[in-house]
């Protein structure tokens, strides 16, 4: 939504009310699905939650602003920007706040953690920032609120948690949504 709301300002992009009423839909699923409305879901651990939830919101929006502004084509190149940038952005936080001395790598564990890091991070994010460059910022904003609904769906499939009519209700809003927002046709400006 931070994306949507800052786009005209920092891209250009105009904010139609169709957009703007499909990013909210798109919220109130996600309040819905993020379970925070459960009755057992109050207490000031939930409200740090929020918190840092909103952090990560702000910071998505920068990442998917900032992406917008980097001119060059090659979707790896981007894409090692963006990696080195997040890396050199937490590694004073990791330094500070993790016991390195307790890390014992063999040669299994390392050619794991670059498979991960090769496969899973590098060749994920290339697509995701080459598909980036052609999409508008406020189109990458509602697709991406489409990530919990798998987890929801994951997670009841794989982990046999239950689903309930509320995150079934909030699902059907961000789904129904990004497909409103996406598919409706653009009005010409006359």
């Amino acid at each position: 939504t931070i994306v949507i709301l800052l786009s005209p300002l920092f891209l250009h992009e105009r904010l139609t009310r169709r957009r703007l009423l499909c990013a909210a839909a798109a919220v109130a699923g996600m309040i819905l699905v993020s379970g925070i409305t459960d009755e057992a879901a109050t207490g000031a651990r939930d409200l740090t939650g929020v918190l840092f939830g909103l952090g990560a919101a702000a910071l998505y929006a920068a990442v998917v602003i900032l992406n917008k502004k980097i001119t060059l084509d090659d979707a790896y190149r981007r894409t090692t920007i963006q990696l080195i940038s997040a890396a050199v952005t937490l590694l004073p936080y990791l330094l500070l706040t993790e016991d390195f001395s307790a890390i014992r790598l063999d040669a299994r564990s390392i050619a794991m953690v670059l498979f991960v890091g090769a496969v899973h991070t590098g060749l994920a994010y290339a697509l995701y920032f080459g598909g980036m460059k052609r999409l508008k910022a406020q189109s990458i904003a509602v697709l991406g609120y489409i990530d919990p609904v798998f987890a929801l769906l994951l997670s009841a499939a794989g982990l046999q948690e239950p689903l309930s009519l509320i995150a079934l209700l909030g699902a059907a809003l961000i789904i129904g949504s990004a497909l409103g927002s996406e598919l409706a046709p653009e009005k010409k400006a006359a």
